[in-house]
């Protein structure tokens, strides 16, 4: 892990972005992260016309112009190379035989969408998955973390290099939208970014 921290969102609505940045941050240090992707990524995000959201256009168009500019450079060691890949409906599972584990198995990240009040999604980034929980950095900051039924929140506020968040597999597989669950399958949404 590199010692850029991951960071939390500066407004309301800023999960999008924020998660994406974080699945980079997971992978790269400051100096190998082209000022271009994180220009597309702010391009993009925000673009909800009545609200401080995100649309799925503007996340499709954000991983196609991450994977455009990190598929533009050869691989070389301790330079900017990755693919990223927006994922909706059926792709957004996390079988073991899924887009999601296979990228996070190969040192990848994800950012998934997430059932919220209000019929809102809150993007986080999967960082890592073990057979039960998938580990995450939420990048809403609360002052105090609440109990919630299949989640464990990690740590403080203050601890922004490592995941903050674990939520159950089946949790997050539910498809009745029931708070920090993956919800209806046809409304699923995530990007997978990989080295």
């Amino acid at each position: 892990m590199n010692d850029v921290p991951y960071q939390y969102q500066p407004a309301d609505g800023c999960c999008v972005p924020s998660a994406l940045i974080n699945c980079l941050v997971t992978m790269f240090d400051a100096s190998q992260i082209p000022a271009t992707v994180i220009g597309a990524i702010y391009h993009h995000a925000l673009d909800h016309p009545k609200c401080r959201r995100t649309t799925s256009v503007a996340i499709e168009e954000i991983a196609n112009d991450i994977d455009r500019i990190g598929c533009e450079r050869p691989p070389r060691k301790g330079t900017f190379s990755c693919s990223a890949q927006y994922l909706s409906g059926e792709q957004v599972t996390l079988a073991e035989n899924g887009l999601i584990a296979g990228a996070v198995r190969r040192g990848g990240t994800a950012m998934l969408l997430l059932s919220w009040p209000h019929s809102v999604r809150h993007a986080v980034t999967a960082l890592g998955m073990d057979r039960k929980y998938v580990h995450c950095f939420d990048p809403m900051l609360r002052k105090r973390y609440s109990k919630q039924a299949g989640c464990t929140f990690l740590r403080k506020p203050s601890s922004t290099h490592a995941p903050n968040l674990k939520i159950e597999r089946a949790w997050l597989e539910q498809t009745t939208g029931r708070l920090y669950s993956l919800g209806p399958i046809r409304s699923r949404e995530a990007v997978i970014v990989e080295p």
